[in-house]
C-alpha cells in the first residue's frame, strides 16, 4: 500500500513522495536461512508462497495486461508475520499489447 505526500521545500518548490510499507524479508532472505541452518522451508510455506506468487502474476497478466520480466527471490518480499508475498521491483515490466488478428505472417 503507497501513500502519496506532496509538501513544498524552503524555495517554494513542490516535492512529491511515495510512503510505502517496510517489509524486510525477500523469499531469498528466506532461503539463505533455511539453507545455512542445513534444514528445508516447510512445505506448508512453499505452498502458501508458491500459491500467492502464481495469484499475483497471473492478476497482473489478465487484468492490466502487465508482464512482470524480472521475477526473481529477491524481488518476492515476505512479510513473516502473516506469510503474505508481495512481487516488488517493476522497472523492467512491460504492458502487453496484442496484434490484430490476420496481420502480419
Amino acid at each position: 500500500m503507497a501513500e502519496r505526500v506532496v509538501g513544498s521545500g524552503s524555495f517554494g518548490i513542490v516535492f512529491q513522495n511515495l510512503v510505502m510499507e517496510y517489509v524486510p524479508e525477500t523469499i531469498f532472505r528466506v532461503i539463505k536461512h533455511y539453507s545455512s541452518m542445513k534444514q528445508r522451508i516447510p512445505l506448508i510455506y512453499v505452498k502458501l508462497y508458491t500459491y500467492q506468487i502464481f495469484r499475483g502474476l497471473a492478476y497482473i497478466h489478465t487484468a492490466p495486461g502487465i508482464y512482470h520480466r524480472h521475477v526473481k527471490p529477491q524481488n518476492l518480499l515476505i512479510d513473516r508475520l502473516i506469510h503474505q508475498v508481495k512481487l516488488c521491483d517493476f522497472g523492467s515490466a512491460k504492458v502487453l499489447v496484442l496484434a490484430k488478428e490476420g496481420l502480419g505472417t
